[in-house]
């Protein structure tokens, strides 16, 4: 009876062990499936943090390329103005001196100089809205950005063109305008801007020249290239 009566004990205390160690092991699991949840839905949140984070990084450099194509458009319609204004300023002035002489000077000259003196304020005036339509269509062509368009280019018939230009204004300080470009002569450049940069170049010396003075375009061979020179003999 005293063995039997151990023996239960003993079984009673295994019984209460096991539910004990029963309850613990639920707990644990429990504790460690709330543990793994919980590490689960952190790494999404990360994860979820992480894309939001890559999706700013993409959103701030398309804003950073929009806000540097919108600078880079606005220096070069700044440009693009600075050219345009630039380059009329010098026909505008001749036609400003050329109507000046004559509201001057219409009484005091023969009627020759006078149809001479018209004749070339109407071909600057029309030369002059030609270059405003030319510099108009090359801005609006640019979309944004100065983009050089190369094209074969008579240079000969370039400066031709060119010394049209600076005719009405030279014809007034007697000065002589020569080209001595070869025929034929070719490069490939952009034609637009080319001829801005020698407009510059001949208006200036133009400008600087005095009376009976000589302006001269021309170029010379430097293989592979060619190298346009704009030669007078003013101040410089």
């Amino acid at each position: 009876k005293f063995e039997t009566e151990k023996r239960k004990r003993e079984l009673a205390q295994i019984n209460l062990d096991l539910k004990r160690r029963t309850v613990q092991n639920t707990i644990l699991i429990f504790t460690s499936l709330l543990i793994l949840l919980l590490l689960i839905a952190i790494l999404f949140h990360i994860r979820s943090i992480s894309r939001k984070k890559k999706q700013l990084l993409i959103l701030n450099e398309k804003l950073s390329g929009s806000e540097r194509s919108l600078r880079e458009s606005n220096v070069t319609k700044d440009k693009l103005f600075s050219i345009v204004t630039h380059d009329l300023k010098n026909p505008l002035g001749i036609l400003c001196s050329m109507a000046g002489f004559l509201d001057e000077q219409y009484e005091n000259i023969d009627e020759a100089h006078r149809i001479k003196a018209i004749r070339a304020l109407k071909m600057t005036a029309t030369d002059t809205g030609q270059l405003l339509e030319n510099l108009s269509q090359w801005a609006l062509s640019q979309g944004g950005k100065l983009r050089p368009e190369p094209e074969s280019i008579d240079l000969h018939q370039l400066g031709q063109s060119i010394l049209l230009l600076m005719k009405p204004e030279a014809s007034l300080k007697n000065i002589t305008l020569e080209n001595t470009i070869p025929l034929s002569t070719r490069i490939t450049s952009d034609r637009q801007i080319l001829k801005a940069i020698l407009r510059n170049l001949a208006g200036n010396a133009v400008k600087f020249t005095g009376q009976g003075g000589q302006v001269e375009i021309g170029c010379q061979r430097d293989e592979p290239g060619v190298v346009l020179y704009v030669r007078d003999n003013g101040v410089g």
